[in-house]
């Protein structure tokens, strides 16, 4: 036949849409499907039995492959399909040779081997009620991670964004896991008892964020109990559980729905479809292209980079989940409990494995469709119509958790992550204050020169100050070590320097000054000492400066002037100038860099930007927005409003809707949030109040 799609358009096609072309004659399109899934076949196959991987594989591959072309084969979710068909096939071969796998035929018809074996061995059921709780963003990063083993670079390509968030992506979902599976276990403990005051403080002790006594307390609880100190040691290997606890409940169907809802099995934002990630694909298109399915049968099997694919959600709840055609409906309560019987039925074919995996596509030499050797009847029996997932989880419901009087008003806020700490400006007190996070108890108050206005800290722990001195006036940044109660250091800027911003790799200090047209820069090669190199020219003063997730542009506001100068941030030359702004405060980006959120003071809505087009496309109603912080992991912002309702905080998603108002935060002025907990912090631009907002407790 011949074939109208281009080689290089496979990638971008959707699972089921390669289906249709192979069945229709075009083997690159199934050889697309190989190069997606197999990574993820030969995982599970590993999971079942000692025969080799890749065997297993090939021959599955070649059996799909065979029943597509008489007319059979999946009519939704690849991959579900892809793994019952290998577990089929190792079931047959256990039949004839009972004695080279450790996967015995009667092991996998034994309701012994069923998944209420596997739940009591690993605990999974509050495993995956823990599990159920997630973000959708954090079950998609630990599916990835744990279950396919995914880099963080690769996850930063699924997802469309950075590393660097992907290893605060990570880290926050595997903690946000175990902490969801300790609150599980808490409601076991009777109330009251110590077992559950205990429990109760597992998390906090994990993240050494718990009070001294409180940790003396818990250590010698867990000393002498058993039952707790075995709690306290499981939640740290959650995470690490998901591949056995997960991929069973695929197989019974949980996933096939997802996996078949996808826009594009691959895409982790299908459920998004107003932001849509780079093709995961892409980046191996010169990684070798089949000319037919038969190249598929070399050693090696030529393509060896797995495909890694994100169901979204990965576990819909019982309530939620629809029901499967010829299947008996399921209680809300039910915890799926899938069963040999439960797997989507293939055609079972008989046959020792391959002593040659290339046997399974035919001569490796022909470059055509292979031949069948005969037509086969279909005799799959998967549902019809695919199975539409469950819509993905809202964002967290936040509160205010906490809130303290400091001994004076502060302004910017800044969050040391790795230490648990806080640290405050206050302008009026001459000092920076450093709380405790979890508590709000002050730590310790540090001295700074002049007025102490914006603030930074780097994965150092070193703390970067401006001092404001006044208006027009020269000022200063002084440079505060770790766990230090002085200053260390203190280096010129400009005039009247306001915000402070470390580059992406933290190589770079970048400061705003107020009354001179230009960004000071300094290098951090010896964050204890920042040497001032080349400033940045801008066409007006700036009091914050934002880079982007790629570390090429520069964001300036500019409240004077009324609006943001976009400048490259490796030569300093000017791109663009937004205008027709009302003293815009912050720049913050979309999760993909795409689209900038500006918050404007004299606004009666914070302004949207396209970025790569640097146009305005749109308004979020914000009045009165002062600054921002962000949730790179959840693609949240935080958009404080002084004068809204007496003060309040907005949570902002990456599409610009107004997910939740936070009220009762008087004059809520600068924000922090951190990247580890997604805890954030609140200054007051009227009172002495810092605020600590986070999760609201169920």
């Amino acid at each position: 036949m011949t074939h109208d799609l281009l080689p290089e358009l496979l990638p971008d096609r959707a699972d089921t849409d390669l289906v249709s072309l192979t069945r229709s004659g075009d083997t690159r399109a199934f050889a697309e499907l190989w190069n997606r899934h197999h990574a993820a076949g030969r995982s599970f196959a590993r999971t079942l039995c000692r025969y080799d991987a890749d065997d297993v594989v090939s021959e599955s591959f070649a059996r799909i492959f065979r029943t597509i072309r008489s007319g059979g084969g999946p009519q939704s979710g690849f991959r579900p399909y892809l793994f019952t068909s290998i577990r089929n096939l190792v079931a047959e071969w256990a039949r004839r040779d009972r004695e080279s796998t450790t996967l015995d035929l009667e092991l996998l018809e034994d309701e012994r081997f069923s998944e209420s074996s596997l739940l009591a061995k690993v605990d999974q059921e509050l495993t995956v009620r823990a599990f159920r709780t997630l973000p959708e963003r954090w079950q998609s990063a630990l599916w990835l991670t744990e279950v396919e083993g995914a880099s963080n670079v690769r996850l930063a390509e699924l997802l469309g964004i950075t590393p660097n968030a992907v290893a605060q992506l990570t880290k926050r979902a595997r903690e946000g896991l175990r902490d969801a599976w300790i609150q599980e276990h808490l409601a076991s403990a009777e109330a009251g008892s110590e077992h559950r005051w205990v429990i109760d403080r597992l998390a906090a002790r994990a993240r050494r964020r718990l009070p001294r006594r409180d940790l003396r307390r818990v250590d010698a609880h867990l000393a002498s109990c058993a039952r707790c100190a075995l709690v306290a040691s499981e939640a740290e290997q959650t995470a690490s559980r998901l591949r056995v606890v997960l991929i069973p409940l695929l197989l019974a169907g949980a996933g096939a729905g997802a996996y078949s809802g996808l826009d594009r099995e691959g895409s982790a934002v299908a459920a998004e479809p107003t932001k849509r990630a780079p093709s995961v694909w892409s980046s191996r298109r010169a990684a070798g292209r089949f000319g037919g399915v038969a190249a598929m049968g070399v050693a090696g099997l030529l393509l060896t980079s797995g495909a890694i694919t994100t169901p979204a959600p990965l576990l819909p709840s019982p309530a939620a989940a629809p029901e499967v055609p010829g299947t008996a409906p399921r209680s809300a309560e039910a915890t799926p409990s899938p069963s040999p019987q439960a797997a989507l039925p293939l055609p079972v074919e008989t046959g020792a494995p391959p002593e040659n995996p290339a046997d399974a596509f035919g001569d490796t030499a022909v470059a055509t469709s292979p031949t069948p050797d005969g037509p086969e009847e279909a005799t799959d029996t998967l549902p019809a119509a695919p199975i539409e997932p469950p819509a993905p989880p809202a964002s967290p419901t936040y509160a205010v958790t906490a809130q303290v009087a400091m001994p004076s008003q502060g302004s910017d806020v800044a969050v040391d992550p790795a230490r648990g700490l806080v640290y405050v400006a206050a302008r009026s007190a001459g000092a920076v204050f450093v709380y405790d996070e979890s508590t709000l108890a002050l730590v310790r108050t540090v001295t700074v020169p002049n007025e102490p206005y914006g603030i930074a800290i780097g994965p150092t722990g070193y703390v970067y100050v401006s001092q404001y001195t006044g208006n027009n006036l020269p000022g200063t940044v002084s440079v505060i070590a770790p766990d230090a109660a002085t200053v260390a250091a203190t280096v010129p800027t400009g005039l009247s320097p306001v915000g402070v911003s470390l580059s992406r790799d933290a190589t770079l200090l970048y400061v705003a000054n107020y009354f001179s047209p230009f960004l000071s820069v300094f290098e951090l090669s010896d964050p204890a000492t920042p040497g001032a190199i080349a400033p940045i020219p801008l066409q007006h003063s700036a009091e914050t400066v934002t880079q982007s997730a790629d570390a090429t542009t520069l964001f300036a506001a500019s409240p004077l002037s009324n609006s943001v100068e976009v400048v490259d941030a490796r030569t300093g030359a000017h791109r663009a100038t937004w205008t027709g702004l009302a003293s815009p405060h912050q720049v913050t980006l979309s999760a993909d860099g795409a689209t900038a959120l500006v918050t404007q003071q004299l606004g009666t809505a914070a302004a949207l930007f396209s970025v790569p087009a640097n146009t305005a496309i749109g308004e979020v109603g914000l009045p009165n927005s002062y600054y921002q912080s962000e949730d790179a992991a959840l693609g949240l912002r935080f958009v404080s409003q002084p004068f809204t309702a007496g003060g309040s905080l907005a949570v902002v998603g990456d599409d610009g809707t107004v997910r939740q108002t936070l009220t009762g935060i008087t004059g809520a002025y600068y924000t922090a949030t951190d990247p580890i907990t997604g805890v954030t912090l609140v200054s007051s631009l009227s009172t002495r109040t810092l605020t600590r907002i986070g999760v609201a407790a169920e």
